[in-house]
């Protein structure tokens, strides 16, 4: 399968990039019926279509059935796997919305979610959280779940990477530097992306963007 990876000149490459990556290795574990927690425009959906039987997208403004997190309109033991990408730093109270995918989601069955350590304010006022390891291990396992992993979405090297490029995006999107911005941003990710890949800088984990986990329901 070839993954869908953004250009260098989109500002949140690296972010995107790693979020793909992340999702792709854990499919491994999908099977069934799949729900997508706050899915969007289901960006990850194409990854799955030879290892699901069905695909189910929920979220507030778009998918295929409108609904919030915290009261999923689905029956008890519904899905094999559910997905959630990015969404549990949106939700006010991360428990429930566990309980709530631990609830749909059929005995054996799998969550994979990605979660933000580092990231700017977004969707604001609607921006509560940013999660550890160590958060997203304690929210699954007071949840009911067993941990099959928890994963880092690249390392400090990347953040910093991602960093520069965000900033310089709202810094100078107004400027005569707008388009000239576009080739630097690229550049410094591209940079950071290949120092992210030495070694000897790969041993200092307490940076990542953020973090994937998979879970399941025992």
């Amino acid at each position: 399968m070839k993954l869908k990876y953004y250009s260098w000149l989109y500002p949140e490459k690296l972010e995107k990039d790693s979020i793909t990556d992340a999702v792709y290795k854990a499919s491994k574990y999908a099977k069934g019926k799949l729900l997508d927690v706050g899915c969007g425009k289901k960006p990850y959906q194409y990854i799955f279509q030879s290892k699901v039987t069905s695909y189910i997208g929920i979220d507030k403004e778009f998918g295929d059935v409108l609904g919030s997190a915290l009261c999923l309109p689905f029956l008890d033991n519904s899905f094999n796997t559910v997905l959630s990408t990015q969404v549990i730093e949106h939700v006010e109270e991360p428990f429930q919305m566990m309980s709530e995918i631990h609830r749909v989601l059929k005995k054996d069955g799998f969550l994979i979610l990605t979660a933000p350590l580092f990231w700017c304010l977004h969707e604001i006022p609607n921006d509560y959280y940013r999660f550890t390891s160590y958060s997203l291990y304690y929210l699954a396992k007071k949840t009911g779940f067993k941990i099959i992993y928890i994963k880092e979405r690249g390392n400090w090297l990347i953040t910093i990477g991602q960093f520069i490029s965000t900033f310089l995006e709202s810094t100078l999107n107004r400027t005569i530097l707008k388009y000239p911005k576009k080739l630097f941003q690229a550049f410094v990710q591209f940079t950071f992306y290949k120092l992210s890949k030495i070694k000897r800088f790969q041993k200092n984990r307490t940076a990542p963007l953020g973090y994937v986990i998979v879970a399941q329901k025992v």
